[in-house]
């Protein structure tokens, strides 16, 4: 059994849902909020995507139109400037906290890498907020859509056991040790 152990560095205490989730149907079923969450927040993007032409990967002599970057200011429901979304791909908040597509999956590779190098060991893993929360998905099997769900709030611990191919939660968002 592998014990995995995370302390975040730093950390942000996910808020309260606000309103119900609008049932939207052109959203991919993959993307979809489940029905169960409440929207919590809801951000309008105004900017561009730029592509570029380029020879194709698999034929020189062919050229094709390739996503360079996305360039967006993000808004609130009342037309406040809230952040911005750029190349990553990464939505910023006007405060420098950053959300990155590809974290999840960066934090999937190394549980696996971690896990499959020490099945029987406690791993402890330091690290922010969103790489714990990430963590946390992974291991708990939840979709991305469940990410602000999740809290992690300053020097906090989570203690999960992986055994034969169980997750057994002992404690997240833990903080305890920082009333003594």
């Amino acid at each position: 059994m592998a014990t995995i152990i995370q302390l975040p560095l730093l950390g942000w205490i996910a808020g309260c849902p606000a309103s119900p989730a609008p049932d939207t149907d052109d959203i991919p079923a993959s993307l979809r909020v489940p029905a169960t969450e409440v929207l919590k927040l809801q951000i309008h993007g105004v900017g561009v995507q730029i592509y570029q032409c380029q020879a194709a990967k698999d034929d020189a002599v062919r050229f094709e139109w390739q996503l360079k970057e996305p360039q967006a200011e993000l808004f609130d429901a009342g037309g406040k400037r809230i952040g911005k979304h750029y190349v990553g791909p990464v939505w910023e908040a006007s405060d420098g906290s950053k959300v990155t597509g590809d974290l999840v999956a960066r934090a999937a590779n190394v549980l696996r890498t971690m896990l499959s190098r020490h099945p029987d060991d406690t791993i402890v893993l330091v690290g922010h907020d969103s790489v714990n929360r990430a963590l946390l998905m992974q291991l708990l099997e939840q979709p991305l859509s469940a990410y602000w769900r999740i809290a992690q709030s300053p020097c906090c611990l989570n203690e999960i056991d992986v055994a034969a191919g169980k997750i057994y939660v002992q404690r997240v968002n833990e903080t305890a040790h920082l009333e003594a």
